[in-house]
């Protein structure tokens, strides 16, 4: 019997009741993820009956606080495939959500037409504001409906901070040219996380503002869910304040009647339709598959249709197919780009202005170090200002090392990073199944190595990319940032021979490669890995001296191979802890075993490397099986002045919590410089150095 029946529960909860709501969710509904509406109805269940079989379908159907309210007991029956008196108690359930009294802004759709235009009026119509990185506006958020809060930080006011950028003045000239009979088409193409929507929102106050009849639909995937109502909120907001506009809104019962309006409406005026992530329309949008192909035709269709009469400014992160065929069409519409995140300007900015935000100052060339890694894209930066040091109470205080590798370790694993890194896998061994035993696949995995080493792709190519992540700008492909390229490169280092990282174009990229640390210890590393794949490594000892044995792996650890001689163990996994490989050393009598940890750095401030490398020494230990297990940690410098080239440590002990436990075996640290492993890769190391210089002192 159902759980909501009667029979089982005789005394319901009183109507007037309100719903209890855990106190470590966002105070709108609206703002709820699936995971938030999971918890809501578990902290409801005991007392309204509810069963996990009510709740479980609901959260794998991803419903999230914007379609919440909007449930029906048929579709809880049919698409989540609730019992009937499950579905009644959800239905109550939401009832009764609606109707708090602290809620009537969510029912009211989160803020009154007419207030949204009223707060529009008292933004700022001076341009060059928005183009100011160093000024920080809190801008209202130009739609009634639910707010894409994946993408955007609306406070309970209704407004988010918007940071000025250069690109602004472009879109903004852009948007003021539109004619009807002229260019009325713009596309704003882009790679994930540089800001776009930041952009659009921020377009579309400044217009509103300067009286230009805007409709702004910032999100196409959530119009998916119902493209008519998305689209009249919309609407409905141009046209505030005019009682005859909004009376036939009102009477609209479908998009036919919604087409006739814009139809009817091009006669007194042009509208200029904003339209951010229309990626969700794509048949291989990747983020969703919900939708059928047939509801996003539909929506296209619709879009097309209302847009036909008047101006329209799209924009999507990527591989937005539509796009990247319109690219060779004649379709009238004009593309702007944004490609990368912050330019030099806008990152100088943002130093200044988060400094106090930030968990360290770092040092100029760990500063660099961090723009190269994370690309200066928003959506990375941001997890800087959210970074909590660690620092256990009976530990001694952390050094800026210490520090300075701890937040590398939590940026590594931030959410933002691990779905970056998530995407580029998932599109890359998507592409490389689709394309198996045909000739693209080879042509995919050179374009994708390009974009490494920024050098130049043919057109015909350039669609295979994944536009998120990797981009062609001039005929060149590039990457938007460091994550982008390690991944990539662990991935092709998976799938390619080793040798693919010591072609003539790696050694000329390593040369052009400028002072980017970043950069400078990408091709290093790539490189000396594959060297050492090659050759070996005798700086370290006779059992090092030959061609290892080379295993690539993306899990924590790797599986460990018995056989006697070298093996060279080398971590895929970006977030992979301490080093950037392991050699491993078993003698012919299977009676000895070298474990060195190895890790290239050309920065001055070393990462703590060897204390997380320790963390598994154990392990390391009992799965070479061997009697004898020594230990070493070789660090590949750029320049090893002042380093001793080999000592010996002892063990290492520490006391944590009252209790002494050996952190550390006795090992051997090794400093040896890049040229003494490879001349060929430190000669051009060099000559990238001595080119920066040179470009320094060159006039302007």
């Amino acid at each position: 019997m159902p759980a909501s029946s009667p029979a089982v529960d005789p005394t319901p909860p009183d109507p007037s009741e309100t719903p209890n709501i855990p106190s470590d969710l966002p105070p709108n509904p609206l703002h709820w993820n699936r995971e938030h509406v999971k918890e809501f109805l578990r902290a409801n269940q005991e007392e309204y009956g509810l069963e996990d079989e009510d709740i479980g379908p609901i959260h794998m159907n991803n419903i999230r606080g914007r379609h919440f309210p909007n449930l029906t007991k048929e579709e809880l029956m049919t698409s989540c495939k609730l019992t009937f008196g499950g579905a009644v108690t959800v239905m109550e359930l939401i009832a009764k959500l609606i109707a708090k009294p602290q809620q009537g802004k969510w029912l009211d759709q989160g803020v009154k037409y007419t207030d949204l235009h009223t707060v529009v009026q008292q933004v700022s119509t001076e341009v060059e504001m928005y183009c100011d990185p160093s000024i920080c506006q809190k801008l209202p958020f130009m739609f009634v409906g639910a707010v894409p809060t994946e993408r955007f930080d609306v406070g309970e006011d209704g407004r988010f901070e918007y940071y000025g950028r250069e690109k602004f003045q472009e879109l903004y000239d852009a948007a003021k040219s539109m004619r009807f009979r002229g260019t009325r088409k713009y596309f704003l193409h882009g790679t994930l996380g540089a800001g776009k929507s930041y952009l659009l929102a921020a377009l579309a106050c400044l217009l509103m503002k300067e009286g230009i009849k805007v409709v702004y639909l910032p999100d196409c995937r959530e119009m998916l869910a119902d493209v008519f109502e998305y689209l009249r909120q919309a609407l409905r907001l141009t046209f505030t304040g005019s009682a005859r506009y909004d009376a036939i809104l009102a009477s609209c019962q479908d998009t036919k009647g919604l087409m006739k309006f814009c139809s009817a409406a091009s006669q007194e005026v042009r509208l200029l339709f904003i339209v951010d992530q229309v990626n969700a329309l794509d048949p291989q949008d990747e983020m969703t598959d919900r939708f059928s192909l047939e509801a996003k035709r539909h929506v296209r269709t619709v879009l097309d249709t209302i847009t036909a009469q008047h101006m329209k400014m799209t924009s999507s992160s990527g591989n937005y197919v539509h796009a990247l065929h319109d690219k060779y069409r004649q379709t009238g519409e004009k593309r702007i780009h944004l490609y990368g995140g912050l330019t030099k300007v806008e990152m100088q900015k943002w130093w200044l202005t988060n400094r106090h935000k930030l968990p360290l100052q770092l040092r100029n060339e760990d500063r660099a170090e961090m723009e190269g890694m994370l690309g200066n894209l928003p959506i990375l930066l941001n997890i800087l200002l959210y970074v909590k040091m660690d620092n256990q109470e009976d530990e001694d205080p952390m050094d800026y090392d210490q520090q300075l590798s701890q937040i590398h370790d939590k940026l590594k694993n931030s959410q933002q990073v691990k779905a970056m890194v998530a995407t580029i896998l998932v599109f890359a061994e998507r592409q490389s199944e689709k394309l198996r035993d045909t000739p693209q696949l080879l042509v995919y995995r050179k374009a994708l190595g390009a974009c490494l080493t920024e050098n130049g792709i043919a057109e015909s190519a350039e669609a295979l990319l994944d536009w998120r992540h990797f981009y062609v700008e001039e005929g060149v492909g590039k990457s938007t940032c460091g994550v982008a390229r390690k991944v990539a490169a662990g991935f092709l280092r998976q799938v390619s021979a080793g040798s693919t990282f010591l072609t003539p174009k790696w050694y000329n990229s390593l040369r052009l490669a400028g002072s980017n640390p970043s950069v400078l210890g990408f091709f290093t590393e790539q490189m000396l890995l594959s060297w050492i794949s090659q050759v070996g490594c005798p700086n370290v000892g006779p059992s090092f001296a030959r061609p290892p044995r080379v295993v690539v792996f993306s899990g924590k650890l790797p599986q460990i191979s018995l056989d006697v001689g070298f093996s060279l163990y080398i971590p895929t996994a970006f977030n992979f802890r301490a080093v950037d490989a392991i050699m491993v050393s078993i003698n012919d009598t299977r009676t000895e075993a070298i474990v060195v940890g190895m890790q290239i750095t050309l920065s001055t401030s070393h990462s703590d490397s060897e204390t997380t490398f320790f963390q598994n020494w154990q392990w390391w230990q009992l799965v070479v099986d061997c009697p004898k297990v020594s230990f070493g940690f070789l660090w590949v410098l750029e320049e090893t002045t002042g380093k001793v080239g080999m000592e010996d440590i002892p063990m290492g002990e520490r006391t944590l919590r009252g209790v002494k436990k050996v952190w550390h075996p006795p090992f051997t640290r090794i400093h040896i410089s890049v040229e003494n492993i490879s001349q060929d890769i430190g000669a051009k190391l060099r000559a990238a150095r001595a080119n920066h210089a040179l470009n320094d002192e060159l006039p302007i």
